[in-house]
């Protein structure tokens, strides 16, 4: 489905799955029920743009601003079947968005925070969106809300444990980083300000801690460094580095409460020989410090990290390399905390970059949704102007509407349900009635 003018299709998917984690900018945070992967910038000129918490793509069409749903299984059971799961399409955003976030609410609605209105920003001129709005599931509508004090998209947003989301760092797209944070909160419906971070920081991970604090790590312009945001006193302070830099990667909270940190790449955005990492490592809340872990199987960049409910980490998707035409690994990976390993999880459907990877709890299945599979040579600008001759382009995908299932059990991929429109770096986000919510570009419910 592709729009105009006013916005992006948003659809939502709906569970009969339980609540899960989060992921923001490729994290997971047990109190934000959003889960996305991560990535880096890909445009196109009329270009339909779908986007995920701190990561963009555009895809062929122009920008139109919708959601779309679907609901797995039926009346609680613990498996389903591919022929039970379709998408629906749901109410539209007031603002067309791509490379925005979204955060689920105690109350149960949804903050779709930034982004950008229209195509790549780099390629096409587009500016940031200060602006914010709520999808209720109740109504299945989305209505304005407060706007942020600075427009920004490629941030991070955390749900708090009281209640206030907090909105870190991000850019304009061309050449600032931010360090800025500010707070939302759902009762007043305003943003305000907060301390800021040590360092600026885009394309970058947030993670809840147990111990109520945001674990803010790695990229653009970080140099590997970490910090830590503190709700009580409202103040970010240095921890541990990582032990290397990494733009892009994943955070994903273990069950022990450590962190694991997997892939990304070399910190300089739109690089065409840029370093894409294999390594893996831990932070540790109760020593401030990041500690080597195993590698992955493969390098990753802009993939997606999901716990499970056997508490092992699934690692899906991303580009091993930013090298055209290849590298788009349709593998995925399982890390185990018990051992520190990580171990191939099964091929996918699809080889996705920047897809989302949605635990849905009742059935212990993971939904992996959109995606690009770009393999493409022509030139895209770089943030200086000057040309990339061989970037991972996306003009064309091969199936960037298409979703699939991950049995942990079983150990295997299984297609399921189509989307309505074409997405990739979009949001997904579980709702309390196990819809899953996916809002970018061409987005919708899941049934």
């Amino acid at each position: 489905m592709v729009g105009t003018g006013g916005g992006s299709t948003i659809e939502s998917v709906g569970t009969t799955s339980g609540a899960g984690g989060a992921n923001g900018g490729g994290g997971t945070a047990a109190m934000d029920a959003s889960v996305i992967g991560s990535g880096g910038i890909v445009g196109t000129d009329d270009a339909s743009i779908t986007a995920m918490d701190g990561a963009f793509t555009a895809t062929g069409g122009t920008a139109d601003a919708g959601a779309e749903s679907a609901m797995m299984g039926s009346g609680g059971s613990t498996s389903t079947t591919a022929s039970q799961e379709s998408f629906t399409a749901t109410g539209s955003l007031v603002v067309s968005r791509s490379h925005h976030t979204a955060t689920l609410l105690p109350n149960g609605k949804v903050l779709v925070a930034g982004g950008i209105s229209g195509r790549d920003p780099v390629s096409s001129g587009q500016v940031p969106l200060a602006s914010a709005e709520l999808y209720d599931p109740g109504s299945g509508t989305f209505s304005a809300t407060g706007s942020m004090a600075t427009p920004r998209m490629g941030h991070t947003a955390t749900l708090l444990p009281n209640g206030k989301v907090l909105i870190a760092g991000g850019g304009d797209g061309h050449n600032s980083v931010y360090d800025s944070m500010e707070l939302y909160d759902p009762t007043t419906g305003t943003f305000t300000a907060t301390g800021g971070m040590t360092v600026s920081r885009f394309l970058h991970t947030a993670t809840l801690l147990l111990n109520g604090k945001v674990l803010l790590a790695g990229g653009y312009t970080t140099n590997g460094a970490a910090e830590l945001y503190d709700p009580t006193t409202g103040t970010s302070t240095a921890t541990g580095s990582m032990k290397v830099d990494r733009n892009s990667p994943t955070a994903t909270l273990l069950p022990n409460g450590k962190v694991l940190v997997a892939g990304g790449n070399v910190s300089i955005l739109m690089c065409a020989s840029c370093q894409v990492w294999a390594s893996a490592e831990l932070y540790d809340p109760t020593t401030g410090l990041f500690a080597a872990t195993s590698n992955m199987t493969m390098t990753r960049t802009n993939h997606a990290a999901t716990l499970l409910g056997n508490g092992k980490v699934l690692l899906t998707g991303g580009e091993g390399g930013y090298v055209p035409n290849s590298n788009f690994p349709e593998s995925a990976e399982l890390f185990d905390p018990t051992t520190e390993k990580f171990t191939v999880a099964g091929i996918m459907m699809a080889a996705r970059k920047y897809p989302t990877a949605t635990l849905l709890p009742r059935s212990e299945l993971v939904l992996v949704a959109g995606g690009d599979d770009c393999r493409d040579t022509s030139p895209t600008p770089q943030l200086d102007g000057t040309a990339w001759a061989n970037p991972n382009h996306c003009i064309a995908d091969d199936s960037p509407e298409s979703s699939e299932l991950y049995d942990p059990a079983a150990g295997k991929f299984t297609a399921t349900g189509s989307m309505i429109g074409v997405t990739a770096v979009h949001t997904a986000t579980l709702l309390p009635s196990g819809k899953v919510l996916i809002v970018g570009g061409v987005a919708g419910l899941y049934n």
